[in-house]
C-alpha cells in the first residue's frame, strides 16, 4: 500500500523561503501578494530537461522499429532540453511513498 503526498505551492514556498534564511542568512517574502516581495519577475518556475528524441533510419530514410513496432531513439543523436514551467498557487508537488514500515 502506499500514500499519496502533495505539497501545495504556499507550503513549498515557505519552505524555500525557510531555506534560504537557513542557508543564506536572507529574510526574504517570496509571497506574489505581498508588497515586500522580492521576486523579480513575480514568477517561480522550475527548470527541468526533457529528451527530444531523434529516431534511427535505415539508409532509405524510414524509421527503424523495435520488435514492438516502436520508434528506436538514437541516444546518440538524442539531446536533453533545458525547459521551464511556472509553479504557481495552482500547482502542487505529488508523490506516493511505499509503505514498507507497516504504518
Amino acid at each position: 500500500m502506499s500514500i499519496e503526498i502533495k505539497i501545495h505551492y504556499y507550503e513549498v514556498m515557505e519552505a524555500i523561503e525557510l531555506y534560504i534564511k537557513e542557508n543564506h542568512g536572507l529574510n526574504v517574502d517570496l509571497d506574489i501578494y505581498s508588497g515586500d516581495c522580492v521576486l523579480a519577475e513575480g514568477i517561480v518556475e522550475v527548470e527541468y530537461r526533457k529528451l527530444e528524441p531523434v529516431y534511427k533510419k535505415h539508409k532509405n530514410g524510414k524509421v527503424v522499429k523495435n520488435e514492438y513496432g516502436h520508434p528506436v531513439i538514437d541516444r546518440k543523436k538524442s539531446k536533453n532540453v533545458k525547459k521551464h514551467i511556472s509553479f504557481d498557487e495552482s500547482a502542487s508537488f505529488v508523490f506516493s511513498v511505499n509503505n514498507k514500515s507497516g504504518w
